[in-house]
């Protein structure tokens, strides 16, 4: 059945179009063979994950009640991590 941290990965690797495996049996020579062979890489850009991240972040921080927010004096709220790069 394999770990729940393994197949939460398998998981998200299947979602980006990577080939996976649900078990290694008998038929896993052929399957790797295949992969190996006929497979194309998965491109993926992360150019937009740490303003998309700190967006987010953000975001969740502005929609908790001001109880259960934490101390951020020193910060600007209003800083725009996006505007800091060049795309």
């Amino acid at each position: 059945m394999g770990q729940y941290e393994q197949q939460c990965n398998a998981a998200a690797m299947q979602k980006l179009g990577v080939y996976i495996l649900s078990k290694i049996d008998e038929s896993f020579k052929a399957h790797f063979y295949k992969w190996i062979n006929n497979t194309s890489p998965t491109k993926l850009d992360y150019s937009q994950s740490i303003p998309e991240a700190l967006t987010y972040l953000f975001e969740q921080y502005e929609s908790q009640p001001s109880s259960e927010q934490f101390s951020l004096a020193t910060l600007d709220m209003n800083y725009d991590p996006a505007a800091h790069f060049t795309y």
